[in-house]
């Protein structure tokens, strides 16, 4: 037999070694002189009972982490199925143990071993029902029979042993599952994120040289803090070559480049592109491309239309509403990091008509609309912001450490504010925008990005500014704030968060204001220190939002 089929035979013979526990020590207790005994059995059923639930959770995490959630979920409801003897579902089963699968062979082997003695010994039947049946007299001639006070001992070593190797495998468990954390996370999502970092770096390079070609008024450019979210590892999902990210342009000024077409709020979807010259008239063309799980790109499909390069990004972008969904209005040249950066038509638009206004996120939690906020909108938005954080903080879009809610933008229309899409706003060309404090430095602080988020999280959490929430502790004895004030107050808020929004959000508050990463190194522009935060920040969140879906 197979490692996965004898798992599947010990999950269904423990229910039945159970009921032939609690059949005996009902019999025992119809006996005087037995009584005793009958808490005996009592014990050893609430035992094997704690082994069944303990097996049980093991067998679903080595499940989960070698074959995925999917598998893992189908066994586990179908015990006696099919799939427990499909020989490819043992295989999957032992590469993904590796060495560990002998290990976890002989355990659950064992196992089985020492509950077929125990059935055998107790001489149950296919019900797990005993020798005898409830009359007494039924009863002392089966257990005669049995030589029952010689067994008792007998009965304990079989449950020992049943409890050895479920530690065993607890063990194990807890081992591959590290295990597993460490060989999908780490190469993946640093190195995802670190992709995301580099191509939002190339926008803005590239929107700050072709807007200011010929127009010298200046702009707002709002880039969606887009969360990442990861891939399920029990199917083979198709990725795009590229992350698209979403622009919205401001145009703020009365002065036109001449010949363009007037606009004054325009978005554009803006990915990496992978041109190569057309075989016949040397102009460049477009294949879009995807990507597997396991890294391999396969062309999809091939844009057979010239692309041209747009230098000038204002007067090109009055071409975008003469396009179709999904098209291509052409590219930005990145000569430096030699990028190509297309600007499509939204495949998802948010402008429509006139009817979008842009406020910043501030204007929503400080003002009378924070009571619009649902809890889920909240949510939501809260991993948006940690993951554009992890992607951002440190490039030219979120430069400060002191960042916050007035860097933010949402937008607005007439069914209410999307706050599924916050934006990261920076101003290009004219005079720039005047950066404010939002907390005061101290040594406490370990890491400004983190605190800044954590500070947010709590005003997002609690509804009201950090100054509002001020307690006298938190001030000098003349009542005057101090450089500690804003350390003090987050810090004392993170039980407050803890009993508001639940222990997702109070764990993540709790590590960005104290940066508890374990992490000697800190700042995002290490790598350890990155997927620490993605590990124990955004995961926890994008997890926050899947139980907040679910409710």
């Amino acid at each position: 037999m197979s490692g996965i089929e004898i798992a599947g035979l010990v999950l269904a013979t423990i229910p039945l070694a159970i009921s032939g526990l609690e059949h005996y020590a009902d019999g025992v207790g119809t006996i005087r002189k037995l009584s005793h005994i009958r808490e005996h059995f009592h014990y050893l059923r609430t035992d094997l009972e704690v082994e069944q639930v303990l097996f049980m959770n093991t067998l679903e995490t080595l499940l989960s982490d070698t074959l995925g959630a999917q598998i893992c979920n189908h066994l586990l409801t179908q015990l006696g199925g099919s799939s427990w003897y499909d020989s490819d579902v043992d295989r999957r089963l032992r590469e993904g143990l590796q060495r560990s699968y002998d290990v976890f062979f002989k355990s659950v082997q064992r196992i089985e071993e020492a509950l077929r003695d125990l059935m055998e010994a107790l001489q149950l039947d296919g019900n797990g029902k005993g020798p005898f049946s409830m009359e007494r007299r039924s009863i002392a001639e089966g257990l005669k029979r049995l030589k029952f006070g010689l067994r008792m001992k007998k009965y304990q070593e079989q449950l020992d042993t049943i409890k050895g190797c479920n530690g065993r495998l607890l063990k194990l468990a807890a081992q591959s599952s590290t295990l597993s954390r460490q060989s999908r996370h780490p190469a993946r999502v640093v190195s995802h994120y670190q992709d995301l970092r580099n191509h939002a770096v190339s926008i803005f390079e590239s929107l700050s040289a072709g807007l200011s070609r010929s127009c010298k008024e200046k702009h707002r450019v709002n880039l969606c803090m887009k969360p990442f979210a990861a891939q399920s590892d029990d199917e083979e999902l198709q990725l795009a070559d590229s992350p698209t990210f979403k622009v919205v342009f401001e145009h703020c000024g009365a002065d036109r480049p001449a010949g363009s077409s007037v606009w004054e709020l325009e978005e554009t979807d803006i990915r990496m592109l992978n041109l190569a010259s057309h075989p016949r008239n040397g102009m460049q063309s477009l294949p879009r491309l995807t990507r597997t799980r396991s890294g391999k790109a396969a062309t999809v499909r091939q844009y057979n239309s010239p692309l041209h390069e747009i230098s000038d990004v204002c007067t090109g972008l009055g071409g975008l509403k003469g396009l179709q969904q999904a098209a291509c209005l052409g590219y930005m040249a990145d000569i430096q990091n030699n990028f190509q950066l297309g600007l499509f038509w939204p495949g998802r638009r948010m402008i429509i008509g006139a009817s979008l206004s842009a406020i910043s996120l501030a204007d929503v939690l400080d003002g009378p609309q924070r009571s619009w906020v649902s809890d889920l909108d909240k949510r939501i938005l809260a991993l948006s912001l940690a993951s554009g954080m992890l992607t951002l903080s440190g490039t030219a879009w979120l430069s400060n450490g002191q960042w916050g809610k007035r860097e933010i933008t949402v937008f607005r229309q007439p069914s209410g504010v999307l706050l599924s899409r916050p934006f990261v706003t920076q101003q290009l060309y004219g005079p720039s925008r005047v950066s404010q404090a939002y907390f005061e430095t101290c040594s406490l602080i370990r890491d400004e990005a983190t605190f800044a988020l954590g500070v947010l999280l709590i005003e997002l959490c609690m509804g009201h500014t950090l100054d509002d929430l001020r307690a006298p502790e938190d001030l000098t004895p003349n009542g005057v704030k101090h450089k500690l004030s804003d350390f003090l107050t987050a810090s004392r808020l993170v039980d407050e968060v803890y009993g508001i929004a639940g222990g997702h959000w109070g764990d993540v508050v709790r590590r960005c204001v104290h940066c508890e990463f374990d992490q000697r190194n800190v700042g995002l522009a290490n790598a350890e220190f990155r997927q620490a935060v993605y590990e124990r920040v955004v995961a926890v969140l994008e997890k926050d939002v899947q139980d907040a879906q679910s409710w």
